[in-house]
């Protein structure tokens, strides 16, 4: 299984600044559908849709967000800048 690091193209100020973020695998470059973010505590989450792309407004600026998909490894990423 490949890391989700790897498909991180998530700009560190792209997820702080944005409400959408978009996810890619590192390696393909192609968009990466159905990958489910939430917070620790698992009371909010977000899901990508078949661009890669989700919609991160429902999180706290704070939160530490936690990427999971089924062919990689999850991967947690501050929001805070």
């Amino acid at each position: 299984m490949r890391s989700i690091t790897l498909f991180f193209i998530l700009l560190y100020s792209v997820l702080t600044q944005a409400q959408e973020v978009f996810i890619k695998d590192k390696v393909s470059g192609k968009p990466l559908f159905q990958v489910a973010i939430f917070n620790e505590h698992k009371t909010k989450n977000a899901i990508s849709d078949w661009e890669g792309k989700a919609d991160l407004s429902v999180f706290n600026y704070d939160e530490t967000l936690i990427f999971t998909h089924i062919s990689h490894h999850p991967s947690r990423l501050r929001a805070s800048g």
